[in-house]
């Protein structure tokens, strides 16, 4: 691990050589945390660039990992990986006096990724006493009856004790299966007798080597560190907190490590405060941005001033680009509680759902249109950019000056604001 250097110190400070409030810095940082997360980092980006580039942030005292403090694992490392990267390649010709070749910015940010991904890898052995976790990545892709690993998990016992605990159900030691690439079918079946609990892994003393020793319940569970799978080629490294604190260390997805989903609730609401309308109608919004959570394949709302999703809704949709709804329908009850059932059956529908700010639904299942003026993002899919396209377009274009509030939630989980 580095050890940052502190004001005052002695030791060389990698700050005191570099400005990092001018560019190249500021771009590359920004372009490089786009592979940290699947979700739109813009609404943590100055708690972010400010833990990145200051070598004596405190962790304990920062905005962001106070309010995220798993957030921290990931974020030590990358600084590490930016910051090594900007030392190695000063004055080599690719950063020189304050310029970044601008054909260069993709090779760096790739070759930030790659150093960040290597040290990631080296670290998260070392929390999970060596188990190999490219092993780990490639069970969460085997199938068992059709089906890929999913809210499954591996739990590693500090000692064998712990399977004489209540809950625990130990395997004879003829059905001990090493945890090694020939057995990952193996691993598959017995992982998928777990249930709510966890297969439970142990380095034997004798021949030290991983192997499965039984299942364990999920009170057992919260107290080990512990792999859990999300679905094909996704999985969290969990370190349960006794305290109520978001364990989740580390998450893997797409083949590059990330930022574990965050709570973002708090970010939300200081977009949601900045919105100039009602407080009765920010309440309204609350709730739909909650309700969203559980549609599952995702969900896009377009939400603004009544007159303007109107005309936008009749538009697109008199084009057979969207259903429309005549009379608009209430998706607020009189309780100002949220008809989960309706908003469920809208979004199950692609394209998105058009709302005004009190909760009332103009149209469903709308493909949405705009001109792409301005850069989107690789990493995320059509749900994202088509928002961000069509928002874009929708102020710059229509010239609305009343806010419009574009929300993406993701298969994933993932909820994007954009306003």
């Amino acid at each position: 691990m580095v050890d940052l250097p502190h004001k005052g110190s002695e030791r060389y400070s990698i700050a005191e050589e570099y400005d990092y409030n001018k560019e190249p810095f500021i771009s590359l940082l920004h372009k490089c945390l786009s592979f940290l997360s699947t979700q739109d980092l813009s609404v943590l980006a100055d708690d972010i660039q400010n833990y990145v580039l200051s070598p004596d942030q405190d962790p304990q005292k920062g905005a962001l990992l106070k309010d995220y403090p798993c957030t921290w694992f990931v974020l030590q490392v990358f600084r590490e990986s930016f910051r090594s990267f900007i030392k190695n390649h000063e004055g080599n010709g690719l950063i020189s006096g304050g310029n970044l070749s601008m054909n260069q910015q993709t090779w760096c940010v790739d070759r930030v990724a790659q150093e960040y991904t290597d040290r990631m890898c080296q670290r998260i052995n070392c929390y999970t006493a060596r188990l190999n976790v490219e092993l780990i990545t490639a069970l969460s892709t085997i199938e068992y009856e059709s089906k890929s690993p999913q809210k499954e998990r591996i739990a590693i016992l500090p000692s064998i004790s712990w399977m004489k605990k209540d809950g625990a159900i130990e395997f004879d030691s003829l059905e001990r299966v090493v945890l090694e690439h020939s057995n990952l079918r193996a691993l598959r079946k017995q992982l998928r007798t777990c249930g709510d609990g966890a297969l439970a892994v142990w380095k034997d003393e004798n021949d030290r080597v991983y192997k499965t020793v039984g299942i364990i319940s999920g009170e057992i569970v919260k107290n080990l560190p512990y792999f859990e799978f999300k679905k094909r080629a996704e999985w969290y490294f969990i370190v349960p907190d006794l305290e109520g604190i978001d364990g989740r260390r580390v998450r893997y997805t797409k083949g590059i490590f990330t930022l574990p989903i965050l709570n973002l609730e708090k970010a939300y609401e200081t977009k949601l405060a900045a919105l100039n309308i009602k407080e009765t109608q920010r309440r309204r919004i609350r709730c739909i941005l909650g309700g969203i959570q559980e549609c599952e394949h995702g969900a896009i709302l377009i939400i603004g001033q009544a007159k303007m999703i109107k005309t936008q809704a009749s538009r697109l949709g008199s084009n057979k680009r969207g259903v429309l709804l005549k009379p608009k329908v209430s998706l607020i009850q009189k309780d100002e509680q949220l008809n989960k059932s309706v908003l469920k059956q809208f979004a199950s529908v692609d394209g998105a759902i058009f709302l005004d700010y009190n909760g009332n639904c103009y149209a469903f299942g709308v493909i949405l249109d705009g001109v792409a003026k301005y850069p989107g993002n690789n990493s995320r899919g059509s749900r994202y950019n088509s928002t961000k396209t069509f928002l874009e377009w929708i102020r710059k274009k229509r010239n609305y000056k009343s806010a419009v509030l574009g929300v993406v939630k993701s298969e994933d989980g993932m909820v994007d604001l954009f306003y």
